[in-house]
């Protein structure tokens, strides 16, 4: 499926988060990996994101194959953070 958000974050924050949320909580294997985007592999599926800016936002675009709640639980986390300025 295909998922589509955004968020105050920055594109590299989001690809942090969902490092942390699909390669530490959930245990996929990390397939690739930039600036703006990740992939995800394992148990029998993938997720692939790309995060990108849009004016004063980030858009989200996720794509699951067998993750589907997880990709919308990550959806939900990322929709409601605020970008921390460092």
């Amino acid at each position: 499926m295909r998922y589509e958000t955004e968020t105050k974050l920055r594109p590299k924050q989001v690809i942090k988060l969902a490092e942390d949320f699909f390669g530490g909580e959930l245990g996929l294997a990390e397939c690739e990996r930039g600036d703006a985007e990740a992939a995800f592999e394992g148990g029998g599926g993938a997720v692939a994101l790309m995060a990108k800016s849009a004016g004063g936002s980030t858009v989200v675009e996720l794509l699951s194959q067998e993750w589907d709640n997880q990709a919308k639980s990550f959806l939900r986390q990322v929709k409601g953070r605020r970008s921390v300025r460092r």
